[in-house]
């Protein structure tokens, strides 16, 4: 069984990675670090299991790590724990520069050693099923794609205020939870080169964006709108529209399911697609990380659209600084 050791309860989803290694059959949390003291052994306590300061002294206690660290940290626990011969999942994002995303990919491929980080649209079998249906040719050749993931977590307060500390997160909403709709419109249309954001704060005490929007260019004219919020109530984790010149698709607007309208088929009409004929659902990425450590399964995502993810991030904070387009340089 794997001893699984949770670096940090920064995150909100922290706790939740925790619970789901509890709940395997085939990993235990078995240690707690966390950089901020009282945090991580309040979190220990909770889950009934030891807290250890020092972060090297934990490396040697565990076989892998669920890094929920702040998004700042990531690169400096990453590289010590592929030192110290450990395979890690990641919360998104990797890092906050396609450059340190890059180095610490690499460094990971060169020990051969195991790295997920946390994209979890990537695994939605809704999300799957667009990649498909455009695949397929449904949508005829795709001109535009439009993502939005928001939630009301400043609003009514759950969303911790750390998540405002740009020291730690290196950004606000876009830089967090933007991260899903650009990696799903990356998946949907390529290798990113430009980008065009404006970071809003709707509450004008925060010292980082709390709303957020950015277009994002892709070969052959093609443009994704990715847009994002802490301060947006009743809407769907995630919706996703699609252009093309044989039609459109919408999902997660009212509900999480799939609309097409495609004059590529019989039907102009609109139509509820099911991700039911993709036959077997994908794991969960955390699963995922664990097939991969233990059963050596092949990656489900590809290191380019990890690395493409922090490009994004980089530039997109870059142009709402600047108000200018900038470029995505290669690395």
């Amino acid at each position: 069984m794997l001893q699984v050791g949770i670096a940090s309860f920064w995150h909100v989803h922290a706790m939740d990675y925790a619970r789901q290694v509890q709940t395997s059959s085939r990993a235990r949390v078995a240690l707690v670090w966390d950089e901020d003291v009282d945090r991580g052994q309040a979190a220990a306590s909770q889950l009934g299991v030891p807290f250890e300061a020092d972060y090297d002294r934990f490396l040697d206690r565990v076989d892998g790590v669920v890094l929920t660290a702040p998004t700042r940290r990531h690169g400096a626990l990453l590289i010590r724990a592929q030192a110290a011969a450990k395979p890690v999942f990641c919360e998104k994002v990797l890092a906050v520069s396609g450059r340190e995303a890059l180095d610490i990919v690499n460094a990971f491929n060169r020990a051969k050693m195991v790295l997920v980080v946390s994209l979890p649209r990537l695994f939605d079998p809704h999300i799957a099923t667009i990649k498909q249906l455009i695949n397929q040719g449904a949508l005829g050749q795709i001109t535009s794609v439009r993502t939005r993931a928001s939630h009301d977590g400043a609003v009514v307060g759950w969303l911790p205020p750390r998540f405002f500390d740009a020291d730690q997160t290196g950004g606000g909403a876009f830089m967090d939870l933007g991260a899903h709709p650009v990696y799903v419109a990356n998946w949907l249309l390529g290798e990113p080169r430009e980008v065009s954001a404006y970071f809003a704060r709707a509450g004008r005490d925060r010292g980082v964006d709390d709303n957020a929007t950015a277009t994002i260019t892709y070969a052959h004219g093609r443009f994704a709108v990715a847009e994002t919020s802490f301060v947006n109530g009743r809407h769907p984790s995630l919706s996703v529209e699609v252009y093309g010149t044989g039609g459109t698709l919408y999902f997660g607007t009212p509900r999480p399911q799939i609309w097409l309208n495609s004059s590529q088929r019989e039907s102009e009409a609109f139509s509820e697609i099911s991700p039911s004929d993709l036959g077997s659902l994908p794991p969960s990425p955390l699963d995922h990380w664990l097939d991969r450590v233990l059963d050596q399964a092949p990656a489900l995502v590809s290191d380019d659209e990890i690395i493409r993810l922090s490009q994004v991030m980089e530039a997109a904070t870059k142009s709402a600084k600047t108000g200018r387009l900038t470029p995505i340089l290669p690395i």
